[in-house]
């Protein structure tokens, strides 16, 4: 689409015009108040990813000072405190079989046992990489500056936002 000799210059109202239509432009504040949920819901969910990254990233510092600390290798710190840890039973594996065993009829006890095992080993391990981990992080000092996003909420000029100074206050607690 051939781009407006007026887009993105500002009107008189105060917004940049981003769009044009038969000479009406259409403001970046009509677009911001037309996308403006949508793109917070956005904002939010690139937070929570970046939120996880930098949870991954702090472990993965944690534990190779750690290994350094002790003197170790990484994987060597984590065949210790994590995979060593991380065992799982014969009796936990039958157990869960007896519980659904509805769902491996068509397999042989024996592969549905290896299938049940491979599963809680690899939850186990989870598991207890996450403990260590928090068992570190509580011995560290970690402090996050990642910035929660914010949406702004405009309040129209004559609407009420405090009340008066000589308001009395009641504090309970």
């Amino acid at each position: 689409e051939p781009r407006a000799p007026e887009a993105g210059r500002a009107t008189a109202s105060g917004g940049a015009a981003v769009a044009e239509v038969n000479g009406e432009p259409i403001l970046a504040s009509e677009l911001d108040a037309k996308a403006g949920s949508r793109l917070a819901a956005l904002r939010q969910q690139e937070y929570e990813i970046r939120q996880q990254a930098l949870d991954e990233l702090i472990a993965d510092r944690l534990i190779a000072a750690e290994a350094q600390k002790r003197g170790v290798s990484r994987d060597e710190l984590l065949r210790k405190e994590v995979e060593a840890r991380a065992k799982v039973s014969d009796a936990e594996a039958e157990a869960l079989y007896e519980q659904h065993k509805d769902r491996f009829a068509n397999q042989p006890k024996s592969d549905a046992l290896a299938t049940i095992r491979q599963f809680l080993s690899q939850r186990a391990f989870e598991d207890r990489r996450r403990a260590f981990v928090q068992e570190l992080r509580a011995r560290a000092r970690v402090a996050i500056r990642l910035e929660v996003p914010r949406t702004p909420i405009e309040v129209p000029a004559n609407t009420p936002t405090t009340g008066p100074a000589s308001a009395a206050v009641t504090i309970v607690e």
